[in-house]
């Protein structure tokens, strides 16, 4: 799993940036990119980094006879 930080790292190598950013243009950058990912979930229903956790109702299995044989499905 990735850290905004790491995404922010890898875009601004991406971008041509050779060098270090200073802590100043890596905080900055870590903000702009929580902020759009703030917009994206409130607009798009984006969520990225929510883990969900679900439960969901299988049907019943279906049980063949074949051959004398019953299998469940």
């Amino acid at each position: 799993m990735h850290t905004v930080e790491d995404i922010v790292l890898t875009a601004l190598t991406f971008s041509g940036r050779g060098d270090k950013p200073s802590p100043e243009d890596l905080n900055q950058a870590v903000r702009l990119m929580n902020l759009i990912l703030k917009d994206w979930a409130t607009t798009r229903g984006v969520q990225l980094w929510n883990l969900l956790e679900e439960t969901t109702d299988l049907s019943r299995a279906d049980i063949v006879l074949h051959n004398g044989v019953y299998y469940l499905c």
